[in-house]
């Protein structure tokens, strides 16, 4: 059996990508856009560049303590 090399295997979209792609989102104060997924309400921000990462919280403390601001 011949081996790939990683870097050349292709690459897919992450499984949740095309899920938040379908959805229609709505934007509802400056740097929050917020959509529904099953009944549930769901705030993101898509920001940066590289490999999507999906940071996930109670809803209690804030995303400034994590995320930095703006360059």
């Amino acid at each position: 059996m011949k081996s790939i090399n990683p870097a050349r295997r292709p690459r897919s979209a992450p499984p949740g990508l095309n899920l938040l792609r379908a959805v229609r989102p709505v934007r509802t104060f400056p740097g929050v856009t917020k959509i529904e997924i099953n009944g549930a309400n769901l705030a993101y921000d898509d920001t940066g560049d590289g490999t999507p990462v999906l940071l996930l919280h109670a809803g209690i403390p804030s995303r400034d303590d994590r995320v930095p601001g703006p360059a």
